[in-house]
């Protein structure tokens, strides 16, 4: 009596479900949804820095500066920045980005740092970094005047070793 037989009918009920495979479709799953969301965060992330006036003016200023043709060609061409700061609140703000620049003829680092005034952003450096010869060009006239007060070519401020720069101001004739 105290034996129970299994009759048919009578058989121990099983949940239905294949545990075998919707574990590991539900980890798949997250993992999946996890990199996803991580992705549409980076690119619109990316996307923002991109096309933010900030990036923008930065990267006309590099395109309209002779000296950084001379050095890389023409034309020259922004892509995403290696590092970004940005605090905005609404009209006024700061910003702090290296942004790495490519041309024909070479690649370089742009530094940009500004403040956004009234919605018009000012910048407080901005320079480029030949990265073949490490000659660092400021591209504000401050920064020009105060590396440079020598002759019309006052504007170009020339950083690095002393033999790059030798040859660099052996190229734009100081």
């Amino acid at each position: 009596m105290g034996e129970r037989m299994c009759m048919p009918g009578n058989e121990p009920k099983r949940s239905g479900y294949n545990w075998k495979i919707i574990i590991p479709v539900g980890c798949l799953v997250l993992v999946v949804g996890t990199a996803a969301l991580i992705g549409t965060a980076f690119f619109g992330v990316t996307r923002f820095v991109k096309t933010s006036d900030f990036h923008t003016k930065a990267l006309a200023e590099v395109q309209a500066s002779a000296e950084v043709a001379d050095a890389l060609g023409s034309p020259i061409e922004g892509g995403v920045p290696r590092k970004a700061s940005f605090h905005l609140e609404g009209l006024s703000g700061e910003a702090d980005a290296e942004i790495p620049i490519a041309g024909p003829n070479g690649t370089g680092i742009l530094h940009a740092v500004g403040v956004k005034t009234g919605g018009k952003w000012e910048f407080t450096t901005l320079e480029v970094t030949i990265e073949s010869t490490g000659i660092t060009i400021g591209l504000l006239p401050s920064e020009a005047a105060r590396a440079s007060p020598v002759g019309d070519r006052s504007e170009v401020r020339i950083e690095g070793d002393q033999e790059n720069a030798t040859f660099a101001r052996a190229a734009i004739g100081q």
